[in-house]
């Protein structure tokens, strides 16, 4: 009985990480560039229990008896999110694989999908938190009044009247295992061990996405998808629950039994 609850207790437990889980996605569901969040689980240690013998064939044998479960791993799926046009100029989305690349206040870098920038009063281009986005051979242009970027990321700031005064390339950047990124918040990663290297490239090309002006990528979750994986969660936390209430009552006859 005591084994009972505690294989129930641990389904208690990993049932309400993976109900944390689908409400973080569910949560984030407006995040642009957000990449929903996955859990997987695992069986702990077995416990072999000797059963019944014979004189020819001694511990014949064993009953494996579980010890409950454990979360194993929390994963990010990286599947694209809908693109949505916003007519804005400096909203980016990428169709396809890759990062942009933003230079954090200590000088180190981080990683992101979502491409809703703008510019500061130093005429760089900036996310929403103020980090810099790393465009190669970016000069400071202070007479610029808007700027194209076309798919290859080829970007050129024009005056008023239209005309080129400056180019610069803006590139995309790749881990070979992506799901090994270390989220920081902020809808930032950070490279980890895990991540394996970095690959750089121009948009369109090696693998690269494209890149796409005056659009946004959506969060990638499904809200019937994970409103379903939300009812099996809500599913087997009342069975391990009832589990628990069974053994307790079980345990409570045991105590009351009088000779």
């Amino acid at each position: 009985m005591i084994r009972k609850i505690h294989n129930a207790a641990s389904g208690l437990s990993a049932q309400a990480a993976k109900m944390d889980i689908i409400s973080h996605n569910v949560a984030n569901m407006n995040t642009i560039g957000y990449k929903k969040k996955g859990i997987s689980f695992e069986d702990l240690l077995y416990r072999e229990m000797v059963g019944s013998s014979s004189p020819v064939a001694p511990n014949a044998y064993s009953l494996p008896q579980g010890q409950g479960v454990k979360p194993a791993a929390v994963t990010t799926h990286f599947e694209q999110g809908i693109l949505r046009e916003t007519g804005r100029e400096l909203d980016f989305a990428i169709e396809g694989e890759g990062m942009f690349r933003l230079r954090l206040p200590h000088g180190e870098t981080a990683y992101t999908r979502a491409g809703a920038f703008y510019v500061d009063e130093n005429r760089h281009l900036v996310c929403s938190q103020g980090y810099r986005v790393e465009i190669e051979g970016f000069a400071q242009i202070d007479s610029f009044a808007s700027m194209d970027v076309n798919e290859q990321g080829m970007i050129a700031f024009l005056d008023e009247d239209g005309h080129a005064v400056g180019t610069a390339q803006l590139l995309l950047y790749r881990f070979l295992n992506q799901e090994g990124l270390m989220a920081i918040g902020e809808n930032l990663w950070q490279p980890s061990a895990n991540s394996g290297a970095l690959e750089e490239g121009a948009p369109g090309k090696e693998g690269f996405g494209k890149i796409r002006q005056r659009y946004l990528e959506e969060a990638n979750v499904n809200l019937i998808e994970e409103m379903g994986k939300l009812m099996l969660a809500q599913r087997s936390f009342q069975i391990n629950s009832r589990s628990v209430q069974t053994g307790s009552e079980m345990w409570e006859l045991a105590n009351n039994i009088r000779r």
